[in-house]
């Protein structure tokens, strides 16, 4: 089983994931809660960030250089 690390990288990835938890709250109350897929390819972190960013419509801020050399898989 593969730990969880609590580097920069994963604080700021969290920080991020429930901001956009919390700030869609208020609108799936007022609208009924539909799945999202959402299709990140392998490869830097960067690029995940970014598609992940793109295709939730959400603006995803981040310090590029906590991502260099971190990969997604």
């Amino acid at each position: 089983m593969k730990s969880w690390r609590t580097g920069p990288v994963t604080l700021a990835l969290r920080a991020a994931l429930w901001g956009m938890v919390l700030g869609s709250a208020a609108s799936v109350t007022a609208v009924s809660a539909a799945a999202q897929e959402f299709h990140v390819t392998a490869g830097s972190l960067a690029q995940a960030l970014n598609q992940l960013a793109q295709q939730s419509d959400v603006l995803l801020s981040y310090d590029p250089a906590l991502t260099v050399g971190k990969q997604s898989y």
